[in-house]
């Protein structure tokens, strides 16, 4: 990905933790110490986390709150039953945790075609930007009346949308909503948070580029 290129910022994931483009620790299931280590970083300015739910539930979260909150999904209950969580309906409590910490400033961006998204949007106290489906989803309809903002797809094309108005992500239709489907979730979420965080279209466009093959 592009962003990764810039050494200002640290992201945590479940891979490794690297600092721009260079991975600098491979991170051990128990992993809070390491990621508290990049928001300690001076030359940080930018943290990435990615937060699994057996990470939320055995360290929680490494930061009190966070400009931006990206939720993809709400998985399943599988593999969690040692921390007492056996129930699917149990996950919804776990994957909030990252809408909670969501700042009156902040936005979350949440995939709007998970079925709890309008649950996890009333929780949020900033701003929530709606990723994926369209305009016909009851709760993103009732989201755009009210002035909201979303990332859809619009006649195939990814549009980035402000209550009734819209725009293309991209100035030529390269990227269609129309191929593989985890990789135009992926898309939208990339491009929703990089909209959350106000970076230029312009600068979206050349990232997407460069971090995802043609649709």
């Amino acid at each position: 990905m592009l962003m990764l290129a810039n050494p200002h910022i640290g992201v945590a994931n479940t891979q490794g933790l690297y600092l721009g483009h260079r991975k600098v620790h491979d991170l051990p299931e128990q992993a809070w110490e390491l990621r508290q280590r990049l928001l300690m970083n001076r030359q940080v300015t930018t943290a990435v986390f990615e937060n699994p739910p057996r990470h939320i539930l055995t360290e929680g979260l490494v930061y009190d709150r966070c400009q931006v909150g990206v939720v993809t999904g709400v998985p399943k209950a599988h593999g969690l039953e040692d921390l007492y969580i056996t129930e699917d309906e149990q996950m919804f409590n776990v994957v909030r945790t990252q809408v909670d910490v969501v700042l009156r400033e902040g936005v979350a961006v949440i995939n709007a075609l998970e079925p709890a998204a309008a649950d996890l949007a009333d929780l949020c106290d900033g701003e929530v930007i709606y990723c994926g489906g369209s305009a016909d989803l009851p709760h993103v309809a009732a989201h755009l009346a009210q002035g909201g903002r979303a990332v859809l797809c619009v006649g195939q094309q990814p549009m980035m949308c402000t209550g009734d108005q819209s725009r293309p992500v991209f100035e030529q239709a390269q990227h269609s909503c129309s191929a593989n489907g985890t990789l135009q979730q992926v898309l939208l979420t990339a491009v929703a948070t990089a909209w959350a965080l106000e970076v230029p279209l312009s600068v979206i466009r050349a990232g997407i580029d460069v971090g995802l093959p043609t649709l």
